[in-house]
């Protein structure tokens, strides 16, 4: 090959960011190889939690249990999925991995274009439920879909992504919601005639319900049971009532720092959405190029904590009644509606009384947290305060951001092996 010509593909390589999206899914792949050849982990610690309820809908399909807990809970693309390949437990691990590294290509190449907010989002802590037994790398990729098309105002892609993260995860209370706002936002901000946001609601709306329609056929086809996904989860004493604050979560001496910060970026997102529908009423200009997949994207991190906190169960410590978060950093740091909130907050210039006041919000914040233990919540919340400080400055994002990446994916290889001995993350 021609030297000049290798050269400039390299250059073009390298410009892309597909070399540091492959090292980053390299280093993953050396530490599983690490973890199960030379450090004598069992493969078999891959299938903890969830994971054993996606494998029996993989082995026998779904089974209705009375008066208990059963697999209908779960939704069908990423078990179908997994009974397709024919892959065991590592197997689908690794299989999972190439899903994220194709979502992160997407998400690379036509969301970020930029390689710093991409590894800054890859590297989240809760991003390793993407190469475990779980549904979340399926649902990565497929919900990213959603997020290119309404930033290139692809239809079909919205569509697809919608009925695909469907039949993935029991997302329809919160999508229905997302594609109203989203489209009232875009319908007042583009300035565009009602009859045709009335005529996406309706369509994006459809697809969700249909995506519904067929868990709940394939479900009833299986067990007779119709729609049972929504009353089971009242076997994980999931009920509406009113939040008992200070909050707790499950391992909450390792733990509470991650679900915490994961509510805490909810209420952020919940404040610049009221901000957003403020600056488009009052006519000012936003320069942001996907305000439909960020006002989606808002829309589901707020239903995220709503439902979190109004249906999560109570847990007694200390001889008190406290409303559990348990898994909430799951269903927001796992998944691809974090990148626009991401993206907005890191193309922001702060001020040195605004930074103050952020740092204010995160102690105060802190106060409605219950903590159960010290082991790893102060070393963590310190962590992520100098996360914060050196996001909230341009010049800091731009020079640190290898640094910025070394301290979350620290952390994300920790909870990784948390999850491997057994202690709940999500």
């Amino acid at each position: 090959m021609n030297v000049k010509l290798r050269q400039y593909l390299l250059s073009r390589f390298k410009q892309t960011g597909r070399i540091q999206i492959l090292f980053y899914i390299f280093s993953i792949s050396l530490l599983n190889f690490i973890l199960f050849k030379i450090a004598g982990i069992e493969v078999a610690q891959l299938m903890q939690f969830d994971a054993g309820w996606y494998d029996s809908i993989k082995k026998a399909g779904y089974n209705f249990q009375a008066d208990t807990g059963c697999n209908l809970a779960f939704f069908p693309m990423f078990p179908y999925i997994w009974k397709w390949t024919g892959f065991d437990y590592l197997g689908i691990s690794l299989f999972n991995l190439a899903v994220y590294l194709v979502g992160l290509l997407l998400m690379q190449k036509y969301l970020t274009k930029d390689i710093k907010t991409t590894l800054l989002v890859a590297s989240l802590p809760s991003m390793f439920f993407c190469y475990v037994p779980y549904s979340e790398s399926i649902f990565f990729l497929v919900s990213i879909l959603i997020l290119i098309g309404y930033k290139y105002d692809k239809e079909y892609l919205i569509v697809i992504g919608l009925l695909l993260s469907s039949v993935t995860r029991s997302v329809a209370p919160i999508f229905l919601p997302a594609i109203l706002l989203a489209e009232l936002f875009l319908w007042k901000y583009n300035n565009y005639p009602f009859k045709i946001a009335l005529e996406r609601i309706m369509k994006f709306g459809l697809v969700v319900v249909v995506g519904l329609c067929i868990t709940a056929y394939i479900q009833y086809f299986q067990t007779g049971k119709l729609f049972y996904f929504f009353e089971v989860q009242k076997y994980w004493k999931k009920s509406l009532h009113l939040p008992m604050i200070p909050f707790v979560t499950w391992s909450s001496g390792y733990l509470l720092w991650l679900d915490g910060l994961a509510l805490l970026s909810c209420v952020l997102g919940s404040i610049l959405m009221v901000s957003l529908f403020y600056k488009m009423s009052a006519r000012q200009k936003i320069n942001f190029d996907n305000m439909g997949g960020l006002i989606f994207s808002l829309t589901y991190m707020l239903g995220i904590a709503l439902i979190t906190v109004v249906t999560m169960p109570y847990e007694e410590v200390r001889g008190g009644v406290h409303t559990s978060i348990y898994s909430i950093n799951r269903y927001i740091f796992a998944v691809p509606f974090i990148i626009p909130f991401i993206q907005y907050i890191t193309d922001q210039e702060f001020s040195k009384n605004q930074v103050m006041m952020g740092f204010c919000i995160l102690f105060g914040f802190l106060s409605i947290f219950l903590h159960n233990g010290f082991d790893y919540q102060m070393p963590s919340i310190v962590l992520y305060m100098i996360l914060f400080y050196l996001l909230t400055n341009k010049n800091s994002r731009k020079n640190h951001w290898i640094l910025i990446f070394a301290l979350n994916f620290t952390m994300q290889v920790l909870v990784y092996i948390w999850f491997l001995n057994g202690f709940w993350i999500g």
